[in-house]
């Protein structure tokens, strides 16, 4: 985009030079190829920051940090998850639900030992014990001494565990209330996103690329300006770059699909339904960009 402004920026100039344009005319292109140029250094300092994040996080360091990502994203699998069946998988999978449930589990044993040996001694003391008689004889033996719980037969201790079972129980629900709705919007998420990018590359890029084939055509036959060809390019530029993040937004978004599931979603994909005739998809004839030069 930055090069297109720059592009109509220096032909603006030039007109101007020539007493073609007008210095308002002018101001407005050189204007448009400033901001271009704004953008542009945003978005090296995003990537930037970007890389450094993404080196931190894979532990990277010297010339480890001079990776290189693929140039395009992967097209979008040929069927969303089932989403009937994401929330039952998250369910079984989740560690964080499964931590939960242990926990309750270990409160409920803790619970059941208690009520259990409420009426055991409570305490056990085996040592050794000396006495001196009143004839002045000393016995020496073992002693033996028994807590019997007779003023406390651990009802408290119940009471305690038994709130604290609750406690864990209510949170495992919770934490399962949670999920469900964390996997719903993610799966919503997803199925939006999927959307969106059928939008964009079925719709509008293949329209914005054939606006700029016209654009060419009449370019061409002295029917339109320059400017008017390097704004259906710009146009077209812009309307791939929408594209491509949509797509990144939709591998995103099944990446936190794949998080508040707990797992991969390979085995969980619904199944694809075959377009009537032949069951092959129309084959769409990859699209060239035309040029932006021409004859006037």
């Amino acid at each position: 985009v930055h090069d297109l402004t720059a592009a109509a920026a220096e032909l603006a100039r030039r007109q101007r030079d020539a007493w073609n344009l007008e210095v308002r005319e002018v101001a407005l292109f050189e204007a448009a190829d400033a901001q271009a140029l704004v953008d542009l250094t945003r978005a090296e300092l995003d990537e930037g920051e970007a890389r450094e994040r993404l080196n931190v996080l894979l532990g990277l360091s010297g010339a480890e940090t001079e990776w290189t990502a693929a140039r395009d994203l992967p097209p979008l699998p040929a069927a969303d998850p089932d989403p009937d069946r994401l929330e039952r998988r998250a369910i079984e999978q989740r560690l964080d639900l499964g931590a939960a449930r242990f926990g309750v589990d270990v409160v409920g044993r803790a619970l059941a030992l208690k009520r259990g040996t409420r009426y055991f001694p409570v305490g056990i003391e085996v040592g050794f014990n000396q006495e001196k008689d009143t004839d002045g004889t000393r016995l020496r033996g073992p002693q033996l001494a028994i807590a019997l719980p007779i003023f406390d037969t651990g009802a408290a201790s119940i009471a305690r565990l038994e709130a604290e079972q609750r406690r864990a129980q209510r949170q495992l629900e919770q934490l399962a209330i949670e999920i469900r709705s964390e996997v719903r919007l993610a799966r919503d998420r997803l199925i939006g996103s999927r959307a969106l990018v059928e939008t964009h590359e079925g719709t509008l890029l293949p329209k914005r690329r054939e606006v700029l084939e016209q654009t060419l055509l009449h370019y061409n036959m002295m029917l339109l300006g320059v400017y008017d060809l390097l704004l259906a390019r710009r146009e077209e530029t812009e309307a791939g770059q929408a594209a491509t993040a949509a797509r990144r937004d939709y591998w995103i978004a099944r990446v936190r699909l794949e998080r508040a599931v707990g797992g991969e979603l390979a085995d969980l994909a619904a199944p694809v339904v075959a377009p009537p005739g032949d069951g092959l998809p129309a084959s769409t004839p990859e699209h060239t960009h035309p040029s932006t030069g021409g004859n006037r």
